[in-house]
């Protein structure tokens, strides 16, 4: 592939006014690394020089957004029901959101949804199963469907950001 480095830094810029105005934007360096390693996959040493500029501005944004705006990570929820309860309740919502996906029916912008308390709960083991099944469909078809498993992963990167896994804050009054 010819290099047009007008082109790099474009989409360096972009990236930059695109975490300044929705921070959803962050997950745009794992978007590239999936996307990389997917479709002729470049060796890791062409891979890492792709996407270090976009980590080290992704770097300079964090920094800026938690050192100098003085926003607390702290996370809520986690305090009051602890990781184990949060990943379980992840887990079950991301079933919530490809279901409205494939049948999109009472939509809403915003859902209830209450804690998962356990494992063995209905709901979160048929949500991990079928999150096992999904990784392994995908394990599957990733040589042949690269475009499908592409998809997957674009839905399921882009709903970290709002799945408190890593807590995100707001600034302090």
């Amino acid at each position: 592939m010819k290099r047009r480095p007008h082109l790099s830094w474009g989409a360096l810029l972009a990236f930059a006014f695109a975490l300044l105005s929705k921070e959803v934007a962050v997950v745009l360096p794992a978007l590239l690394l999936s996307y990389d390693s997917l479709f002729e996959p470049p060796p890791w040493r062409e891979r890492l020089r792709r996407l270090l500029p976009f980590l080290l501005l992704l770097g300079v944004y964090l920094f800026f957004r938690f050192a100098l705006l003085e926003i607390s990570p702290a996370n809520p929820f986690l305090e009051k029901h602890g990781r184990y309860r949060l990943l379980l309740t992840f887990v079950e919502a991301q079933w919530i959101y490809a279901g409205k996906l494939l049948l999109p029916v009472s939509l809403s912008a915003y859902y209830s949804k209450s804690v998962a308390t356990s494992l063995f709960q209905p709901s979160v083991l048929l949500s991990l199963l079928s999150f096992a099944a999904a990784l392994a469909a995908l394990w599957w078809v990733r040589r042949r469907e690269q475009a499908i498993v592409f998809s997957l992963l674009l839905f399921f990167i882009g709903l970290l950001p709002v799945s408190n896994l890593v807590p995100a804050g707001a600034p302090k009054d």
